[in-house]
């Protein structure tokens, strides 16, 4: 039985969602996404991604026009 990881780094997140990691670590800046900072790790959980895979993110242009 292989178990999944309950938290993803930015890099296996930016895989996950099929997403750079600049734009991860622009929506994270942004706010958009909830992190879990180990040290100075910073992660996601599982339930994020899946969150952000139902839902999606907001354009960064129109976070930013604000």
């Amino acid at each position: 039985m292989e178990l999944e990881p309950l938290l993803y780094d930015i890099n296996q997140s930016g895989k996950v969602l099929r997403m750079p990691q600049w734009t991860l670590r622009a929506q994270i800046a942004a706010g958009n996404v909830k992190v879990t900072r180990l040290g100075t790790r910073i992660m996601i959980t599982k339930s994020e991604l899946e969150r952000i895979a139902r839902e999606g993110l907001p354009s960064l242009q129109t976070a930013r026009a604000k």
